[in-house]
Order: C-alpha cells, then structure tokens, then sequence
C-alpha cells in the first residue's frame, strides 16, 4: 500500500499496492556440453522454483540426444518472476571397433606413442 502525504492539511491518501519484484536469473545447466552418440545428458535449471525446457526434455532427467541442439530452459520463481536461458550439447558420431566398443570419431582411445627408428 502506498499513503500520500498531503503536507499543508496533514491528511493521508491510500492510494495503492506497489509490489517490487527482484530480477530472477534462470541459469541453464548441462552434465556435459560434448558427448558421443548413443550417450545420455541431464539437463537442470537452477535460479527457479519450476522449469520447462524445449524439445521435450524434462528438467533433471537423462536422456539420449542423437544431434548437435541448443536448449532454452523457462524459469518461474515463486513471486511469478519468469527467466529464460539456453545451452548447447554437441554429439559427436561414433564409429565401431573391430572390439565392439564405440569411440567418438577424431577421439583416441588410448595414449599413442611415437616411437622413431
């Protein structure tokens, strides 16, 4: 509520609710921002009481991603303050071994060594 102060007559006016909302900041995490094909991701918000992410991803919950794609998280905090904010995973594709085990491709799988004769 705000009162108004009439100074010459001393009389106070009601005159209205002013409400101040701080500025929220939805923040988008990521578990990792570059994994291999057929590997899971979390996607979690923080900044927030509630989050509704693009593409279907459930805050919190791993899943598989089968392309590179930038996801925006909505963020709404308890005095209804909404936010948005992205973040970008990478998927690299993968290629079989003769060993059945998958590797990202470019991605050795061990240390290599050099050996000059």
């Amino acid at each position: 509520m705000l009162l108004i102060f009439d100074i010459n007559k001393m009389e106070v006016f009601e005159c209205c609710t002013v409400r101040f909302f701080l500025s929220c900041n939805v923040i988008a995490n990521v578990s990792s921002n570059i994994i291999c094909n057929g590997e899971n991701v979390t996607l979690y918000g923080s900044g927030a009481l509630s989050y509704i992410w693009t593409a279907g991803v459930l805050d919190n919950v791993p899943f598989y991603p089968n392309a590179t794609q930038t996801y925006t998280v909505t963020g709404t905090t308890a005095n209804g303050c909404v936010s948005t904010s992205t973040t970008a995973v990478q998927v690299k594709q993968t290629s079989a071994t003769t060993t059945n085990a998958s590797i990202c491709i470019n991605q050795v799988p061990y240390p290599v060594e050099w050996i000059k004769y």
